[in-house]
């Protein structure tokens, strides 16, 4: 049996369809505080069947009998090791994600302590296959440097609390290969795909959607949700070359006046024409602290998002393409368009 775990988010709800459609394993995916029913994951299925076809063969209903939706506390210690007796695959896809560097806590309890207590709990079924979805966050990112796996000797500067919870998440991963867990570890870029336009790396749509003046002078990475699946099978399928090896999963490395400006045009929005020069940075970190003072809402932005906005950044990806050369990306150019054609559908 295989156990996904963190259904409700982007790279989880991927991961479920994908293995569903290409896999004979019994699923069984977990959620926690957002509940996916039956209904919910038909439609999600049936979307993305419409868009690729060709990664997902079957109708919804000749496969539901082989998933299962369940509630899962990865903070519960007792339930996880209860959870986890008869499952032999793992995708750990949990994780929790707040850049402006608000509620911290919470994000350590997700991502560094619940992650510590799956690794726990694979360790003691012993899991035979176990995949982690990190993040390029993890990494020191400098400006105009190639980002790799190496593993610094050194613990790198991290540009956000998310960052720095998501390493100590990893390092309880690597404690765990090092104690006998067949596993390995993935570190995506921003992830696009389709879902909801207002959480997570999709809510740039409905940000643009409303209209900017001003983009940013950086770099952003992507890749296709899809493709992270994908990789994630392939990895747990070649476990005998990946395991004990952590992989860098980049499709493109475009300058967020394309991005942002390509993505106005498909959306028929405002196309920001001015860039938005590193120096005002303090004051756009300001002017949004005393927002969200006065709202009592997380602000939209900080200096360290902005200063991260800024940077040239490109990721290294010689490690996964040369154990997967033929791999196929789906082109960042498609994936706007497809995920243009289902924002256009939905209640903004």
């Amino acid at each position: 049996m295989i156990a996904v775990l963190g259904v409700s988010g982007l790279i989880g709800s991927y991961l479920t369809a994908y293995l569903l459609a290409n896999t004979d394993e019994p699923i069984v995916a977990t959620f926690h505080t957002s509940p996916v029913t039956k209904d919910s994951f038909r439609a999600f299925y049936q979307k993305l069947r419409n868009f690729y076809p060709e990664h997902f063969p079957e109708d919804f209903e000749n496969l539901e009998s082989k998933l299962s939706l369940t509630s899962l506390d990865i903070l519960d210690e007792t339930d996880l090791e209860d959870f986890f007796v008869d499952f032999v695959e793992v995708y750990n896809a949990t994780g929790y994600v707040n850049v402006s560097g608000y509620e911290k806590d919470k994000m350590k309890r997700i991502n560094h302590i619940g992650t510590k207590n799956i690794v726990n709990a694979a360790l003691k079924a012993k899991v035979s296959k176990f995949l982690h979805v990190s993040s390029v966050a993890v990494f020191k990112r400098n400006s105009n440097e190639k980002v790799n796996e190496t593993i610094p000797a050194e613990l790198p500067t991290f540009d956000s609390a998310y960052g720095s919870t998501k390493y100590m998440g990893e390092m309880e991963v690597w404690r765990g290969i090092a104690e006998g867990l067949p596993a390995v570890i993935i570190n995506p870029v921003v992830v696009l795909g389709i879902g909801n336009y207002h959480n997570s790396s999709l809510k740039i749509f409905s940000t643009v959607k409303k209209g900017l003046r001003y983009y940013p002078v950086g770099s952003i990475s992507t890749i296709n949700a899809l493709d992270v699946a994908r990789l994630s099978l392939q990895l747990i399928n070649n476990l005998d070359k990946s395991e004990g090896n952590r992989y860098i999963l980049c499709q493109t490395n475009a300058t967020y006046k394309n991005f942002i400006q390509q993505i106005a045009n498909l959306i028929k929005a405002k196309v920001p024409a001015k860039p938005l020069h590193p120096s005002f940075n303090y004051w756009i970190g300001l002017a949004a602290k005393i927002y969200s003072l006065f709202t009592q809402k997380p602000p939209f932005i900080t200096k360290k998002m902005a200063d991260i906005a800024a940077r040239t950044i490109h990721y290294d990806t010689q490690k996964i393409n040369s154990l997967f050369p033929n791999f196929d990306y789906i082109s960042l150019d498609q994936t706007l368009n497809d995920i243009t054609l289902d924002f256009n559908t939905q209640k903004q």
